[in-house]
């Protein structure tokens, strides 16, 4: 049988959330549409309880569709799940399930005795998550070797998921997912930034894995050497207030600027008008009722986009994020934890200008091969195509 259709399911889509799970999505969406014979059925979870619509009508770039609306409480129960697929109208000896969320693993089994063809997505953090949830490690795992594959973003993602006990046969590593749209000429006092001196640029949530106060300490070191860089941060968090205080208490405040949340779009302008990008991240040992996981960057779509704008990379060793580079060529792998190898990784790169000049271009050679949307769709369809 050949593979003609995909339903893409996605718990949340844009433009009403905006985060690693939707971006995948409004990609993917756009990719089968255009660069795919593939027929596509978007379905996406609504909490409201009239459902006074059926569907949703989106525009994702240049393309146009609906996504069917389905109650949270269907999918909590695999028989009308598996009926409300079916109403998407696509023969299911035909057809890929694509689960951009792990959310709905106790209905693969149903799914897949019903005849679909099943791929899922896991951001890497999430395994954690839903293995606490599930309760018995066994069962999560038996659920997931329900599916054909299991798309993982690293390899250090992928060692996870070996070490709960999913079958590697499942397991299928794509790593990235960024625009790349190369070195674009944005003017740094339209950002509010000072048209003289180095920039480094820091974008994610600002909480407590992403190793900010390390970053900030590397600035300290920085300070005491010479004329230290900017260091921009973009991104909101719990931790937000405490790095501004923990920056004026290190006399370094007029060398950092907390840019705050914006707009995806308007994350790339720092890219284009930062020299250096630096990524802190490090294991951290989280317990969450008795339950204890390591979280970390399992990837680092940051990262991936900074290279994506030809921009080198500076990254710690934590999780998968030191994949995403090629340490020495696009970019550094620090020690985690360690601002004095911050600091002079840094230091290294500002003095070199031949050496970053030579990383920006092949961070962008880099992205374009690898970590694009282009790239990592591509495999993601051909393994969807190959399923039949």
């Amino acid at each position: 049988m050949v593979i003609k259709n995909v339903i893409l399911y996605s718990q949340t889509l844009p433009p009403e959330h905006v985060g690693g799970i939707e971006t995948n999505a409004f990609h993917l969406v756009q990719y089968l549409a255009t660069n795919t014979t593939l027929n596509l059925a978007i379905v996406t979870t609504t909490k409201r309880k009239l459902l006074l619509r059926k569907t949703l009508p989106l525009q994702y770039g240049e393309v146009s569709c609906k996504a069917h609306l389905v109650k949270k409480k269907v999918t909590k129960d695999a028989a009308q799940l598996v009926r409300f697929m079916a109403e998407c109208g696509f023969d299911p000896q035909e057809t890929v399930i694509y689960h951009n969320s792990l959310d709905l693993y106790k209905s693969y089994a149903a799914l897949k005795a019903a005849g679909y063809r099943q791929v899922a997505r896991s951001g890497g953090n999430d395994l954690s998550f839903l293995q606490k949830n599930a309760g018995q490690t066994q069962d999560f795992c038996g659920a997931l070797s329900q599916l054909d594959r299991l798309f993982v973003n690293s390899d250090y993602s992928r060692g996870r998921a070996d070490s709960i006990g999913l079958s590697s046969d499942v397991l299928q590593v794509v790593k990235g997912g960024c625009d790349v749209v190369g070195r674009q000429p944005v003017l740094r006092q339209s950002l509010g930034l000072p048209n003289e001196g180095a920039v480094i640029v820091s974008c994610g949530r600002l909480v407590d894995f992403k190793g900010l106060h390390d970053a900030l300490s590397a600035m300290v070191l920085l300070k005491k050497r010479g004329q230290p860089p900017l260091f921009v941060v973009v991104g909101e968090g719990p931790l937000e207030a405490e790095l501004k205080q923990y920056a004026v208490a290190m006399d370094i405040e007029s060398s950092c600027r907390f840019i705050g949340k914006l707009e995806p779009s308007r994350v790339f302008d720092y890219y284009q008008c930062a020299d250096l990008y630096l990524s802190a991240s490090k294991d951290t040992e989280r317990n969450i009722d008795g339950f204890r996981y390591t979280h970390t960057e399992t990837m680092g779509r940051s990262i991936c986009e900074a290279q994506g704008c030809g921009l080198p990379v500076i990254t710690t060793d934590a999780g998968g994020a030191p994949e995403m580079v090629l340490d020495g060529r696009t970019g550094l792998v620090v020690r985690q934890g360690d601002p004095g190898a911050m600091a002079e990784a840094i230091e290294s790169l500002l003095s070199d200008v031949s050496k970053r000049q030579a990383m920006s271009a092949a961070a962008l050679g880099y992205a374009r091969e690898s970590l694009g949307w282009d790239a990592v769709l591509g495999k993601y369809t051909e393994v969807m195509s190959s399923l039949g």
